[in-house]
């Protein structure tokens, strides 16, 4: 796996209230969890055609994420908190940009994303709605609504 765009992200207190929040999904969990995701930088996969630059830096628009159909068949994006989940979830070597959650989430936002899961088939995995990525694209906390 190649990582473009800066340090592997290093997530404990995101990865720590996503725990909480799967096992107690409540107003004060979720509050946190938001606001551990604004703080938060991602890997991102990228699609098996990216060309990646020999300095590793890509423009902006230039970077071909790998967005699909959720099972609802909603137009969804991946994002991890670490390498270690990114790389169990991916058998392949896909190549990952860094981004910081603004960035995720005006992308997602922009490319019409309306789910967007944050460590995907991971125990503690938590999928964010078309409205709760909207919220937090503005740095905003979202509404008290439930995943």
């Amino acid at each position: 796996m190649e990582v473009v765009g800066g340090l592997e992200p290093v997530n404990p207190f995101l990865v720590e209230a996503m725990r909480r929040v799967t096992i107690k999904d409540s107003v004060r969990t979720r509050k946190t969890f938001y606001g551990e995701v604004l703080r938060s930088t991602f890997l991102v996969p990228l699609s098996e055609e990216a060309e990646i630059p020999a300095d590793g830096r890509m423009g902006r628009g230039q970077v071909p994420l790998v967005m699909g159909k959720d099972e609802q068949g909603y137009l969804h994006m991946l994002a991890f908190t670490d390498v270690k989940t990114f790389g169990a979830w991916s058998s392949e070597q896909h190549h990952a940009a860094v981004m910081p959650a603004q960035t995720l989430l005006t992308a997602a936002v922009a490319n019409g994303i309306e789910t967007l899961t944050i460590n995907y088939k991971h125990p503690q995995g938590v999928t964010l709605t078309r409205d709760q990525i909207e919220a937090l694209a503005l740095g905003q906390i979202p509404a008290k609504e439930k995943t």
